[in-house]
């Protein structure tokens, strides 16, 4: 059940930027993402005493080697060839729950969503929306369940001749941390900005690795902020997104899949309700899979044979 409600963007040879957007001010903490120009509408809500940016631009990328492209209905969607590797997965700060025990991983390559599903890709293929912030086709689908995902993926595929599927934990560890490498944050970073990432700068602030920032209360569009190396975008903040695997204890060292049975699925990469230390690569969370809330969402994957 759910318990838990540094620096530019630095050079990233595999891809070719062709527009920078800024989800926000700049932090107190200076810097900020490089812009063309102006990117944005912000609205004041005087009400609850926050601002809301919204972008009117883009990232866009050519994909990665051995990444593909494909169609539902007309709705285009990535997906990131991640090659596979050793690491080890959970918390490599000292920082996180005892559920994030550090052990060795081999993970084999697979394919990953370059974003999270968007409203648009998942009424394409069901016929419907629903989103409590259902104002932004191009934002992550919400308020859906882990049995939700299941129907959406039954009729991808049908429509496709693919194979999508949720990733699994060890899956979606890897790819939030650049196949394995020591980071904080899914976007590559070590330092939570609310510049960078749509997450609650508010709370919490006192954490020495996310400055105080602020709270936007809602969903972002798909590619608003920095992705990280491979090119991913979102898997910190945004939106939870749901895994493959019952929650319990990190089982297997081979392309782990978790336990074989349990009562709550594993969601992973915190949201826009949540603070930055949910927002961690190796933070676990988990529900039943009947929950729904307008912080769940989902993300694809694929076996790369």
């Amino acid at each position: 059940m759910l318990t838990k409600i540094s620096s530019f963007l630095r050079p990233i040879s595999i891809l070719t930027l062709s527009c920078v957007v800024s989800c926000g001010s700049p932090s107190a903490s200076g810097g900020g993402v490089p812009t063309t120009e102006s990117q944005g509408a912000k609205t004041n809500d005087t009400a609850q005493g926050r601002f809301i940016w919204l972008p009117e631009k883009l990232f866009s990328f050519e994909l990665p080697e051995g990444s593909f492209a494909d169609t539902a209905n007309g709705v285009p969607f990535k997906m990131i060839f991640v090659e596979g590797g050793k690491f080890v997965m959970g918390d490599q700060f000292g920082e996180g729950e005892p559920d994030e025990k550090p052990h060795p991983v081999s993970m084999s390559s697979y394919f990953i969503g370059q974003t999270e599903v968007t409203q648009r890709l998942w009424e394409a293929v069901m016929g419907n929306n629903p989103s409590y912030y259902s104002d932004c086709p191009d934002c992550p689908v919400e308020q859906i369940c882990w049995q939700d995902a299941q129907v959406f993926l039954k009729k991808l595929n049908l429509l496709t001749g693919k194979k999508y599927r949720l990733p699994t934990e060890a899956e979606w560890e890897f790819a939030a941390r650049e196949r394995g490498k020591k980071i904080r944050f899914a976007n590559g970073r070590d330092t939570a900005r609310d510049d960078q990432i749509n997450f609650d700068a508010l709370q919490n602030s006192d954490l020495p690795y996310a400055p105080k920032g602020i709270f936007r209360d809602r969903t972002t569009p798909v590619m608003s902020f920095p992705p990280n190396s491979l090119g991913i975008f979102d898997m910190s903040g945004n939106v939870w997104e749901f895994c493959s695997d019952w929650y319990g204890e990190y089982v297997g060292k081979q392309d782990p899949t978790g336990p074989k049975t349990g009562t709550y699925k594993v969601f992973r990469g915190g949201s826009w309700a949540n603070g930055a230390e949910y927002n961690r690569c190796s933070s676990r969370e988990n529900n039943a899979v009947g929950g729904r809330l307008d912080i769940y969402g989902m993300r694809l994957a694929q076996s790369a044979d």
